[in-house]
C-alpha cells in the first residue's frame, strides 16, 4: 500500500460512458473550516440529449460528432461518496 494514485483510464472507471462522454471515477477534496471534504463521483448513463447543465439542454446543441452507439444506452449509474475525513479520524482514534 501506499505511493501514488493511478490516473488515466485505469481500474474501475475504464469504458465508462456520461453522456456519451467518456466517463469514468474522479475525486476532488478541500479543506472546509477546519475538516477535509473529500469526494469521489462514478459517472456511467445518460444520452447526449439528456444533458443538462443548469436547467439548460447543452446536450441538444452539441449533437455534432455523435460516436456510434450499438443497443439504445442511456440507462447506468452515478454514486456519489462524501465523507468528513476528520470525523472519521476522530471516531478511530477515540
Amino acid at each position: 500500500m501506499g505511493g501514488p494514485v493511478v490516473m488515466g483510464n485505469v481500474g474501475g472507471g475504464t469504458g465508462m460512458v456520461c453522456h456519451q462522454f467518456k466517463g469514468g471515477i474522479g475525486s476532488a477534496s478541500r479543506m472546509v473550516d477546519g475538516f477535509t471534504v473529500g469526494v469521489l463521483v462514478q459517472a456511467n448513463y445518460g444520452l447526449r440529449e439528456q444533458l443538462m447543465i443548469a436547467g439548460v439542454p447543452v446536450g441538444l446543441e452539441i449533437s455534432d460528432l455523435m460516436p456510434e452507439i450499438n443497443g439504445e444506452g442511456g440507462e447506468g449509474v452515478v454514486l456519489l461518496s462524501l465523507c468528513w475525513l476528520l470525523m472519521l479520524l476522530c471516531c478511530l482514534i477515540s
